[in-house]
């Protein structure tokens, strides 16, 4: 099994062959001449051609070649397609490709190598905003600050505002096997304030999610091979050659869809909860929540729980941020939370509840439970304040299901 690993450098359609719409670019590299790209980068012809034997879908994919001895053949050591985008500065993109690893990737960390880079060409900064690459080693999901704080694998959306000149370690794509095709979709806001977005899912998985600055537009993209250890001379890798095969890539403007950018058929995109929170006021209950979801949602209905089963207290329509919030102001003693995406002509998706309390009085029972179903913990919450309750139980880091007294449940991570 391989690791990809999706990083930051920040420095501040019904069938498959139904027609797609709002797409900027698309390249299924039929044509052998690869025409379509602006340039390729490559120290010998061979390095970047098409392939027949390989393929995701019709006749031709991308394949890309490198070996450690081209060093000497050449300086730049790349095997990449190159793609010139819009000069804008603040713009929106989707993105969609299949990749497949061929059998000289190795399972153990190996260095590190691009196969897709973002550049804005006529700035001077050093790094590109956003890449893909492949580290060959690690497991789950992780995020690395310069200041070398961790971030659990849990909290898949990431908020902290950037500082300037550092760099994001991500790893969403999780254990990926070679010589088996992986779909990308990317969903990015690029933008130099807090309005920034990216979305990365991986085989139709929602892997990473990213909200803030995302400083620049890049106005050029390459895809393939950079094995940038062997380039600068480190030769960390055991390995002395490479072999990568891309298909499928298009690029979709900001009125595009996942289905316009996917790889293969269009499928029912289901809802990914980012975040669901309820915080108490004074007198009142707030709840904000984000959430990722394919055209068939179209509002969420508000859900409260008092003790005599859910009642519906609001109602919400969905809106192009995916950001969401409610005032609830009218809580009782003990309120429990949810929220219904309601799905036209599908089965309805929830969210986990949340429980918030304005009585000291009639303690709350809760268990908590491990992700395979073991009860671990039993205990009474004297507050809301779920943190301070799973502080107290002494539990090892992880994610953990607390169940109540009325069967509602929630999951919750718990750090170090």
């Amino acid at each position: 099994m391989r690791q990809i690993f999706l990083f930051l450098l920040l420095t501040i359609a019904l069938t498959a062959n139904a027609q797609r719409h709002h797409l900027v670019f698309e390249s299924s590299f039929e044509d052998p001449t690869l025409s379509e790209w602006s340039g390729i980068v490559r120290c010998l012809p061979d390095r970047v051609s098409t392939s027949t034997t390989i393929k995701k879908t019709g006749q031709r994919s991308a394949r890309f070649y490198s070996l450690l001895s081209d060093t000497s053949a050449c300086n730049e050591l790349r095997s990449q397609l190159i793609l010139n985008d819009t000069n804008a500065i603040n713009y929106e993109r989707w993105y969609g490709f299949s990749f497949y690893l061929g059998s000289d990737y190795p399972t153990n960390y190996d260095g590190v190598e691009n196969f897709l880079e973002f550049f804005r060409t006529d700035t001077v900064e050093a790094y590109y905003p956003l890449g893909l690459s492949y580290y060959g080693y690690a497991d789950g999901v992780s995020v690395l600050w310069p200041s070398g704080n961790y971030i659990s694998a849990t909290r898949i959306l990431q908020t902290q505002p950037p500082a300037s000149n550092y760099t994001i370690f991500i790893d969403p794509l999780k254990t990926v096997a070679s010589q088996q095709w992986v779909d990308i979709v990317m969903k990015i806001k690029w933008s130099n304030d807090t309005t920034g977005r990216v979305r990365v899912w991986v085989n139709d998985v929602l892997a990473f999610g990213f909200n803030g600055v995302t400083n620049y537009g890049p106005n050029n993209l390459r895809i393939g091979i950079d094995k940038w250890d062997w380039r600068l001379g480190w030769y960390v890798s055991s390995t002395s050659e490479r072999e990568l095969y891309i298909d499928e890539f298009r690029i979709g403007d900001s009125l595009a869809t996942y289905n316009d950018v996917r790889p293969g058929a269009s499928i029912p995109l289901p809802i990914h909860w980012l975040i669901f929170t309820a915080t108490k006021k004074t007198t009142s209950v707030k709840l904000y929540w984000e959430a990722e979801f394919g055209a068939n949602f179209e509002k969420f209905i508000v859900e409260k729980n008092v003790g005599n089963g859910w009642k519906q207290i609001g109602t919400v329509f969905s809106n192009p941020l995916n950001e969401y919030s409610f005032i609830d102001k009218n809580p009782a003693s003990l309120n429990l939370y949810r929220i219904r995406a309601l799905n036209l002509g599908e089965n309805d998706s929830y969210s986990d509840t949340r429980v918030v309390r304005f009585s000291e009085i009639a303690p709350l029972k809760v268990s908590v439970y491990n992700m395979i179903g073991q009860l671990v913990k039993t205990g009474v919450m004297q507050s809301d304040n779920m943190n301070s309750f799973m502080k107290s139980l002494n539990l090892i880091s992880g994610v953990y299901i607390v169940r109540y007294e009325d069967g509602q449940s929630e999951k919750v991570f718990v750090g170090n």
